[in-house]
């Protein structure tokens, strides 16, 4: 059963490989990546917006340069006028412990969050979407 991944910190990394950690970019403006060294926090918020604390511009949300999105965009970390929201898609409660689903756009073309060969994270059809882990952060 598909359940609700709470407002909160979060720690998300590709469940297929938990080494894989979801990083944002060493400056606002630039790819979101995965790599194996980086312990991101990450702020999921009611309404879907998805934000980084650790890059070089406070608050800097997951988005993409288009909206509506197109398959093969870059996810970037970068303030902007107004947050685009994502869908935790399909998100399960694993031992009550942290939550795994696919992190999709809202804007209705139905495209999700996959990483390609060079670690970018970016939107891609269903075929290429990668599920993650939100392990819930302390605070």
């Amino acid at each position: 059963m598909s359940v609700a991944v709470p407002p909160g910190l979060y720690q998300v990394q590709v469940t297929s490989n938990t080494s894989q950690k979801v990083a944002g970019p060493a400056s606002a403006g630039g790819n979101i990546t995965v790599n194996t060294s980086t312990a991101q926090v990450w702020q999921i918020t009611g309404d879907g917006v998805i934000t980084s604390f650790q890059t070089g511009s406070s608050a800097a949300q997951a988005r993409t340069p288009n909206v509506p999105a197109i398959s093969g965009n870059n996810v970037v970390a970068a303030a902007g006028t107004s947050a685009q929201q994502w869908i935790i898609s399909g998100a399960k409660l694993i031992s009550n412990t942290y939550w795994t689903g696919y992190v999709m756009t809202s804007d209705g073309t139905q495209l999700f969050w996959g990483v390609d060969g060079s670690n970018n994270v970016l939107v891609t059809g269903t075929t290429a979407k990668t599920q993650f882990s939100f392990i819930p952060i302390a605070v």
